[in-house]
């Protein structure tokens, strides 16, 4: 619960800055994707989906499905993709 609080707290800050959040979203995109193909898609599959994580799916799809729509793809390609990194020292 502290790690969905947590959470919760950036994405208001998120909202205050939001392109200096954009990792956070990434993050959150990320998770979820990786939640949905490795504990609800294998059950799911194979006919053998509990109910936990039936009920739980529904608010994580939501990220799945939202968050890619609500990202800006060409500035984060550009600034995350193409842009040279740092020299380490």
């Amino acid at each position: 619960m502290s790690f969905f609080g947590a959470l919760t707290l950036l994405c208001l800050l998120g909202m205050r800055y939001p392109v200096r959040m954009m990792p956070l979203l990434i993050f959150e995109f990320t998770w979820k994707l990786i939640w949905v193909l490795a504990a609800w898609l294998p059950p799911y599959l194979g006919h053998t989906l509990d109910p936990d994580i039936a009920d739980s799916f529904s608010g994580i799809f939501l990220g799945v499905v939202i968050v890619p729509l609500v990202l800006p793809w060409g500035y984060l390609w550009k600034t995350y993709v193409t842009t040279p990194g740092d020299r380490w020292r």
